[in-house]
């Protein structure tokens, strides 16, 4: 399987190079020399593992990226029949490096799963802290530490068991004092005990191009706009070439309503899930330039009463979000990006300055947390009204607000990721907390395994 992952790897780095001209000394040139597997790839290729490149730049006008070299892997899996025993050793090490990007794509890495008894054991240990401002108001700051648990067990040739668990410990409270109550005698701060989550269990199978995902599973739409979160069903994905796509329908806790509607959705019955179902696809037109069209539907009846936010007591009007997202993002440099992306909900008598979203970002660098000192920066202007959001996980920016968040993240060493960032804007609606200024800062440090 390892094998060809070379195989692949020169075959997709290779075909459609114009040029007869042999680049003997650097035969895989947009492949950044100073990263090891550079020096696997020119060796296999000395060794004819490899066979037939010309110029080898891949596509002429970007860098291979992690996700890109393991699709060239998976390809590679397909032939297994030629290399000795250095070889398959060196195609072992590169199988490591791109297992998680691997299993992305659906493919196993059978045989370090067999050395591994069957189960394959990775997550992470995060501290976040963030710190909101609201005008007129002290920061309200969070902590969160959580610790990430993501076994993985392989079923047969075709299916496996996937589960993220999570630990958690978060306190929150107003920042420089540490107190719980404020001037008003309210309560605004909380200490809470460790807690034990099972953010995901499924089964994932994978036929040909095709995965059919099965039980509760996690929903992370483009940027995580629409959506970071988690609902229970079932999920179909396939992926070819320049082209994927998923179509998901399931059941969904609609707990976040809260967030959406404001305190008067506290006196509804919202302990209960909600129909949701919804699709991406994904194309990727030139090497510089790749589109995403979206729509997602989740349905409650308990919307349809809650009182909207145009001041005049009118209410939501109907019991479901209907949202249309497209997105795009252009590659200026291998290093530099342009994103964009519009949610519009055509559901309900919304607020019109609240029913859609939209988000443009400008990114330098690509941070791999297995290369030491690799970062990005980003610079973005957000969008983002109450309702066009099904539920999601901000670092920075904050709903229901608009405004300009900057942030990083850099590897400081091998496995450990440190990103920090800055929010200022504020809320869209004057009747949504007085449409007044807002800020926000967070940190986080990580370290996988």
């Amino acid at each position: 399987m390892k094998k060809t992952l070379v195989s692949a790897l020169a075959a997709t780095l290779v075909v459609g190079a114009a040029s007869t001209t042999f680049a003997a000394a650097n035969p895989f040139s947009d492949v950044p020399t100073d990263h090891w597997a550079y020096d696997a790839v020119a060796q296999l290729a000395r060794d004819g593992v490899i066979e037939g490149y010309g110029d080898t730049t891949f596509q002429g006008e970007s860098a291979i990226t992690r996700y890109e070299m393991a699709q060239m892997i998976a390809k590679a899996m397909a032939k297994q029949d030629q290399a000795n025993a250095a070889d398959k050793a060196m195609i072992d090490k590169l199988a490591a490096e791109f297992s998680d990007e691997l299993n992305n794509l659906g493919v196993r890495v059978s045989n370090l799963e067999k050395k591994m008894d069957n189960i394959y054991w990775h997550g992470w240990l995060r501290y976040h802290w963030s710190g909101q401002k609201d005008e007129g108001t002290k920061r309200n700051s969070k902590h969160l530490l959580r610790l990430r648990l993501q076994p993985e067990a392989t079923v047969n040739d075709h299916w496996m068991v996937r589960s993220v668990l999570d630990i958690n410990k978060e306190n929150t409270h107003l920042s420089h004092d540490g107190e719980t109550i404020d001037g008003n005698g309210t309560t605004v701060g909380s200490d809470k005990d460790s807690s034990f989550k099972v953010f995901a269990m499924y089964v994932s199978g994978k036929y040909g191009h095709t995965t059919y995902d099965l039980g509760r599973m996690q929903m992370y739409t483009e940027q995580g706009l629409v959506a970071d979160s988690r609902y229970t069903g079932a999920k179909i994905s396939y992926a070819k070439d320049k082209f994927d796509a998923y179509l998901m329908l399931g059941r969904k806790s609609n707990k976040v309503a809260n967030n959406i509607f404001g305190n008067n959705a506290n006196d509804k019955n919202w302990n209960r899930h909600g129909d949701l179902f919804g699709g991406e696809m994904r194309y990727k037109f030139s090497p510089t330039f790749t589109g995403r069209l979206g729509y997602y539907y989740w349905k409650d009846k308990n919307m349809k009463s809650l009182t909207s936010y145009k001041g005049d007591g009118s209410t939501y009007g109907d019991d479901n979000f209907s949202l249309w997202e497209v997105a795009g993002t252009y590659n200026l440099t291998p290093a530099l990006s342009l994103n964009a992306i519009y949610v519009g909900n055509t559901s309900g008598s919304a607020d019109s300055d609240l029913d859609h979203s939209y988000r443009f970002r400008l990114k330098y660098g690509n941070t791999n947390v297995k290369q030491k000192g690799s970062y990005d920066i980003y610079a973005a202007y957000s969008y983002l009204g109450n309702y066009a959001e099904i539920g999601n996980t901000y670092s920075a920016a904050v709903y229901g607000a608009k405004g300009i968040d900057v942030g990083a993240e850099w590897a400081i060493m091998h496995n450990v990721l440190f990103r920090a960032g800055y929010f200022d804007g504020e809320y869209i609606n004057k009747n949504y907390k007085g449409g007044k200024d807002v800020n926000k800062l967070f940190f986080r440090a990580q370290i996988h395994y």
